[in-house]
């Protein structure tokens, strides 16, 4: 049921199968939690349909999104594993918000060095690189 879903965790919807998932009323999806949405994946949101995507309200949308791409920057900024002594890639994960908005205002505007990053911040609007600062500075940091 509704309490049911709102309790589930990333991990554990992450582990649902795209037909439990269709099962699911819009009132059960619409109660995931942040931090269930975040285990929706790819493949298991184009198998639910339209209908069921709808269920979801903006801001699952939106949280879902932001991890999404906070993923993607985790392949090589670390997702909260230790990056190596050697790594000239910075760890953002406990990066304080300003500092990360700071650093991809610099990569857009060509004033921080870097090899892909100016082309991956002009990608970014500023509502995503403020969400993807919130997220990664409530990240813990990696030991």
């Amino acid at each position: 049921g509704t309490a049911q879903a709102a309790a589930l965790t990333s991990a554990e919807v992450a582990a649902l199968g795209v037909t439990t998932l269709q099962a699911l009323g819009s009132d059960d999806l619409a109660a995931l939690s942040a931090d269930g949405v975040q285990g929706l994946s790819t493949l298991q949101l184009n198998g639910m349909g339209s209908a069921a995507l709808e269920a979801l309200t903006p801001y699952q949308v939106m949280v879902m999104r932001t991890a999404q791409i906070a993923a993607t920057c985790a392949n090589c900024h670390g997702g909260g594993v230790p990056l190596p002594a050697t790594s000239v890639v910075p760890a953002l994960a406990g990066l304080p918000p300003d500092a990360f908005v700071a650093r991809m205002a610099a990569f857009r505007a060509g004033q921080r060095e870097a090899t892909v990053m100016h082309q991956i911040a002009k990608g970014l609007d500023a509502a995503q690189v403020e969400r993807l600062a919130a997220w990664f500075a409530a990240a813990p940091a990696a030991r």
